[in-house]
């Protein structure tokens, strides 16, 4: 199959929604023989932070000469950077190949009793373990989709469970509260398989339980160990910390933001666990970690930031990062979600510290929340918002009303960094 057929067909597998559930993966990795059986494997999952920490631990792992592979969701321009080995995205005849012959299975699956058609995300799961499996990875890292227990990366048995942390996200499929979440996220937990997490309160206890039961070992809190220094510099920050085994100092990560060095301690933290990685290879690695679309700048005077804070918690952390990192006059935010977020709680927490709110939609996604509707609920908060159909509109217009002293930030969704990060230039993530 070609590049273009395979991709038009794996889009139009977003009809089939989202099914949570191990049933059609598993029978999907069987006709392929069980690819993933092979491979050692680490699965990230949490609310936010999990494509940081595992874009770490790759460049990390790289850095000590492992072969990598790496999945992560969702894409920002090209579906190609959602399985790439040593920072090098799937080749384009890789994906028409690998497309065409995942084909007869999945149509086989869609007839079979008991079973569903598989979905995008779960052809695109069988697409990663098969291509790791073909080009021998010394380590595969997934990344869950959503949830944890129904994910389709579930389906494997992992090395290593990682669970960066639990807040509210997807409640629609997850549940309201943040224990139902913990239990869907806690899932991912194997017999006997360690488990790294910065997860808090009533979350940490849900995964404590999941651990007990499963006589999984925890490393969590203060065995992580913690963080010493974490300062902000050029394009990134220098962050000195201490695991278990060893110090660390000043390690630059080019990502800002005092989460990014959370996201580094696990990281940190797992590499240590798996072995055979030293001090400067740890510190190389994250030097070279690229993960786009996080506190991204994009442009300067006025600073133009991209960033995919879509929930309350990331949204909090991006608003710290912002006030820490960069300084100036007026914060002029460009806001566009998707529909099945929980957008009026997000927004209280940007629209406080905002000057002027411009808002547009999601030209590429089907889940897009219309910009009235956006406006309205801006508005209801009693602010004046502006609005432009489309992000490039809504780009520009934030760069004609401000000032070289000004702040420009995007945010609300990767699915409008992605958009325009396209416009901009496109995005490869290969090295």
């Amino acid at each position: 199959m070609d590049y273009q057929t395979a991709i038009d067909y794996l889009f139009s597998l977003e009809f089939f929604g989202v099914k949570l559930g191990l049933a059609n993966i598993n029978r999907l990795l069987e006709l392929c023989g069980n690819p993933q059986n092979n491979q050692k494997i680490i699965q990230i999952a949490g609310t936010n932070g999990k494509g940081s920490v595992a874009a770490m631990l790759e460049t990390i792992l790289q850095s000590a000469g492992y072969r990598v592979g790496l999945f992560t969701s969702p894409h920002l321009v090209d579906f190609a950077e959602r399985i790439r080995i040593n920072q090098k995205n799937i080749p384009r005849d890789k994906i028409g190949e690998l497309t065409g012959y995942l084909l007869p299975g999945i149509n086989q699956i869609a007839g079979e009793p008991g079973l569903a058609h598989p979905t995008y995300f779960e052809v695109n799961t069988a697409m990663a373990l098969l291509y790791f499996h073909q080009e021998k990875t010394d380590w595969s890292l997934l990344e869950v989709g959503m949830g944890g227990r129904l994910d389709a990366t579930s389906a494997v048995t992992p090395r290593a469970v990682i669970i960066t942390n639990i807040s509210l996200d997807h409640q629609r499929y997850l549940g309201d509260n943040i224990r139902d979440i913990a239990y869907e996220k806690a899932g991912t937990i194997k017999q006997n398989v360690p488990v790294f997490t910065r997860a808090a309160g009533e979350a940490l206890e849900v995964i404590m339980e999941t651990c007990r039961r499963k006589n999984a070992p925890l490393i969590s809190g203060d065995k992580l160990g913690k963080i010493i220094k974490n300062q902000p510099a050029k394009n990134g920050q220098l962050v000195s910390l201490e695991t278990r085994r060893r110090r660390y100092d000043d390690l630059f990560i080019p990502l800002p933001g005092p989460h990014q060095a959370d996201n580094a301690l696990l990281a940190v933290n797992v590499a240590d666990y798996l072995g055979g990685v030293s001090e400067e290879q740890v510190k190389k690695g994250l030097a070279r970690t690229f993960w786009p679309g996080r506190i991204m700048i994009i442009g300067e005077n006025p600073l133009i930031i991209i960033d995919g804070a879509h929930n309350t918690d990331s949204m909090e952390k991006l608003k710290h990062t912002i006030k820490q990192n960069f300084p100036h006059q007026r914060l002029i935010v460009v806001l566009a979600f998707l529909a099945d977020k929980n957008v009026s709680d997000v927004l209280r927490s940007i629209l406080s510290t905002a000057a002027e709110v411009i808002v547009t939609e999601v030209g590429n996604s089907k889940r897009a929340l219309p910009a009235d509707t956006l406006a309205a609920m801006v508005n209801s908060e009693g602010v004046e918002v502006t609005i432009k159909r489309s992000s490039v509109a809504a780009l520009n217009y934030a760069r004609s009303i401000a000032d070289a002293a000004d702040l420009i930030l995007i945010c609300g969704s990767l699915y409008l960094a992605g958009e325009l990060l396209e416009q901009r230039r496109p995005l490869s993530i290969s090295r």
